[in-house]
């Protein structure tokens, strides 16, 4: 079976200083982040552009300048909700090397069974706990997660 050949685990979601204060994938012995959460537009207003008289562009960062323009306006209540969407996405992904551990250890105590006629993970189980290792290992040729 193929090795895992990203950063070794454990990771960790938090935020990190100098990195806007968003969530990052932290893991032991890197000097900066894995992985960084990107916002998704919606959380940021449309703040309008003007023109100056040099034909300079400029953009006018005013929640009310946005209003009167008719420009999308991220509430405050919309950045909560898409922050606490974030974090739940971060922290399943900082899981990922413990939950690739944890099935490859299922995998192979179902395998052990298998050979000492004991009694297997039910077939649909079994499937989906191998398409998921050969995600994550992007050993998968069926086109869902290889490149």
């Amino acid at each position: 079976m193929s090795e895992f050949k990203g950063t070794k685990g454990p990771w960790r979601a938090e935020k990190v200083h100098g990195w806007s204060g968003d969530l990052c994938i932290t893991a032991p012995g890197e000097s900066t982040p894995i992985l960084k959460a990107i916002k998704p537009k919606r959380y940021f207003t449309d703040y309008p552009t003007r023109i100056d008289e040099d034909g300079e562009e400029w953009t006018v960062c005013s929640t009310s300048a946005a209003k009167q323009a008719g420009n999308y306006v991220a509430t405050r209540e919309i950045e909560e909700e898409l922050d606490a969407v974030e974090a739940a996405n971060m922290h399943l992904v900082a899981a990922a090397p413990d939950l690739l551990e944890a099935l490859v250890m299922v995998r192979d105590a179902d395998d052990d069974s298998g050979k000492d006629g004991l009694p297997r993970i039910p077939g649909a189980a079994r499937s989906k706990i191998d398409r998921a290792i050969a995600k994550a290992l992007n050993t998968d040729t069926k086109g869902e997660g290889h490149e």
